[in-house]
């Protein structure tokens, strides 16, 4: 059994009085020593989709690290979810833990030799478009990650044809296809974008003045 399932099931052990999946209300109605906790098991579906994907992002992630990150940025989120009810979505938690995940993995490697061997770069006539150091980690300044987060909630908001173009930027051998092995949680599986979608998003993204301040903002 993986060390995330192990930590979920002892996490449930202390959470019996709780029925899950839990609503927004339930959730909020539980004492602040909890939140962080049931946020890991009632989005655990996320979370562990999370780790089988972006383990590898940027180096091999340890997983007892991996669980410790996701803890410490769950906590982080609680406030953020408190203050707004739209952000308790499977889809939030997936990018805050594919986020954390993906910094532990960035820790154990030399990003700049990584960049040498793959380039997360589309270029056009106008421009470039790089989604490399969209990841939050610890050495960020609270400006830049607010950036970071805000970058990933203004793709989220182009819809999920976009979002899958943005992994793709980031990791080139995700398929921008319908996933023949949908794991459970993976709200993208079902999503395909074609060679003229494909384009057509490089393009929004290149002309979304927000996205490219936020950008700015998080890149430096």
């Amino acid at each position: 059994m993986s060390q995330f399932r192990t930590t979920r099931n002892l996490y449930m052990e202390y959470l019996h009085d709780f029925e899950f999946p839990l609503t927004y209300e339930a959730w909020l109605n539980a004492d602040d020593e909890y939140k962080a906790v049931l946020l890991f098991v009632n989005f655990f579906n996320e979370i562990e989709l999370a780790w089988y994907k972006e383990r590898y992002s940027y180096g091999p992630a340890l997983e007892e690290d991996a669980i410790s990150e996701v803890n410490q940025y769950l906590m982080k989120n609680v406030a953020k979810l408190k203050e707004d009810p739209k952000k308790f979505t499977a889809g939030y938690i997936y990018r805050v833990a594919a986020n954390c995940i993906s910094c532990v993995g960035a820790s154990q490697v030399n990003i700049n030799q990584y960049k040498l061997e793959m380039s997360n770069e589309v270029t056009a006539e106008d421009g470039i478009v790089n989604l490399f150091d969209l990841t939050p980690c610890e050495d960020d300044t609270y400006e830049v990650q607010q950036a970071k987060e805000a970058v990933w909630e203004i793709i989220a908001k182009m819809g999920p044809k976009a979002e899958k173009v943005a992994n793709k930027l980031i990791n080139p051998d995700d398929s921008l296809a319908v996933s023949r092995n949908k794991t459970n949680g993976d709200r993208l599986g079902d999503v395909s974008v074609s060679k003229k979608e494909f384009a057509e998003i490089i393009e929004q993204l290149r002309n979304n003045q927000e996205l490219l301040k936020m950008l700015e903002l998080a890149c430096g």
